[in-house]
């Protein structure tokens, strides 16, 4: 499974995919909490390379075995991933749900990655959805919630919420905001 981590990291997410696959194969059964964490990494591998129909299993193996053994950090990725997949497929209400429920697990766990993940994919799924103010005030949210954290995708979300205020002709909005980011100390960013 760390194999698999690095080879994503790499930007090799076919390496990965196959590196995810083969610690699965050698996991006994026993290992709940590793087969969970390692069946959230494939279905976000296949939903990153666009496979979501493929991801979607895993997905759902990963939230059950998770839930059972009570990883609830492998719970929350696990439904981040769902939520897009099953958003993607045309699910949106569900999808939607399922990013909301991803987000209070990761506010509860103070795990902050996993906390801008639901935001960047929620604001994705609203935005894909022609619910552009609703995307807007999501990445808005999420940057006001994780610009004080240690989290490298805050910025992120403010780019995010500076490129659809631009979108929607809200200029002086989108260059306050964006001159706010590029004013925060580097040292911050991590």
């Amino acid at each position: 499974e760390r194999l698999g981590r690095y080879e994503l990291a790499r930007g090799q997410p076919l390496k990965a995919l196959n590196e995810y696959r083969t610690a699965a194969a050698l996991l006994p059964e026993i290992a709940a909490r590793e087969r969970a964490r390692i069946l959230a990494g494939e279905a976000h591998i296949l939903m990153m390379e666009g496979d979501v129909e493929a991801a979607r299993a895993p997905c759902e193996q990963a939230i059950a075995i998770a839930r059972a053994s009570g990883d609830t950090l492998v719970e929350c990725s696990a439904l981040n991933t769902l939520g897009v997949v099953l958003g993607t497929v045309g699910g949106r209400d569900e999808g939607t749900a399922l990013l909301a429920e991803a987000r209070t697990l990761a506010e509860q766990l103070g795990a902050s990655d996993e906390l801008a993940r639901s935001y960047v994919n929620l604001a994705q799924l609203l935005d894909e959805d022609d619910r552009m103010e609703e995307a807007i005030a999501v990445t808005l949210e999420g940057w006001e919630r994780l610009r004080h954290r240690e989290s490298a995708i805050a910025p992120l979300l403010a780019g995010e919420a500076g490129a659809r205020l631009d979108s929607v002709g809200r200029w002086d909005e989108a260059v306050s905001l964006l001159t706010g980011v590029a004013a925060t100390s580097p040292d911050s960013i991590p």
